[in-house]
């Protein structure tokens, strides 16, 4: 069910140049952010880390980099994933997982800004879990600018990336924090995200992308 956002992100999205794995190393919900044991209270200071460079030196690194050129390029004909989503609340919270097809996966952009290469690649795609004869349709974000990218998980064939931004909701505010890592093969793309809400971990899902 489609959550209606009533009140705007109150908080610009932030983006790290440091030493913190993009995706939990072990999924279990309500895991803590490692991002949060290293900055401790300064993790929900989102203000503090910003970066809001957008050097054109910026985005060319970006168009060069092989798996934003292979993203713009692709045609993925056929996918495969699992999504686990936390729920319930306090003790009583369980991991649903759930095994998906992916099916009519698409290759889109975001605009963030006024410059023409100021934009996330947006990868699309409807999750088919067959065990609930369910289809929806689910978006992962690769971001746009080196600036959003960690040091230590950039490689010819790996993006990694760190996103927190506070987001306004029904029930009232949260803190959001995305972890992802993008990797590229001869034979697929393979991303791996984290979701972590107020610094514990609420789902995670993992992407096989074939050409």
């Amino acid at each position: 069910m489609k959550t209606v956002v009533k009140t705007a992100s109150i908080s610009a999205v932030t983006f790290l140049l440091i030493s913190i794995p993009a995706v939990a190393t072990a999924n279990q919900c309500g895991a803590i952010s490692p991002l949060l044991n290293s900055l401790g209270d300064d993790y929900f200071h989102v203000d503090t880390y910003s970066n809001s460079s957008t050097s054109q030196h910026t985005h060319s690194i970006v168009s060069e980099h092989p798996v934003i050129s292979r993203l713009r390029t692709a045609n993925y004909k056929s996918g495969t994933g699992t999504r686990t989503q936390c729920v319930g609340s306090g003790n009583a919270v369980v991991a649903r997982t759930s095994t998906v097809e992916l099916k009519d996966i698409r290759v889109g952009k975001e605009r963030l800004g006024k410059q023409h290469l100021d934009h996330n690649t947006l990868l699309k795609a409807y999750e088919y879990d067959e065990s609930q004869r369910r289809l929806r349709s689910q978006t992962i974000a690769i971001p746009a600018t080196a600036s959003q990218w960690l040091d230590t998980g950039v490689t010819p064939d790996t993006i990694q990336s760190n996103t927190r931004r506070r987001q306004g909701t029904e029930l009232g505010s949260i803190f959001r924090e995305t972890a992802l890592s993008a990797t590229h093969t001869e034979q697929a793309l393979v991303i791996h995200q984290s979701v972590y809400v107020n610094g514990t971990l609420a789902e995670w899902v993992t992407w096989r992308l074939v050409e």
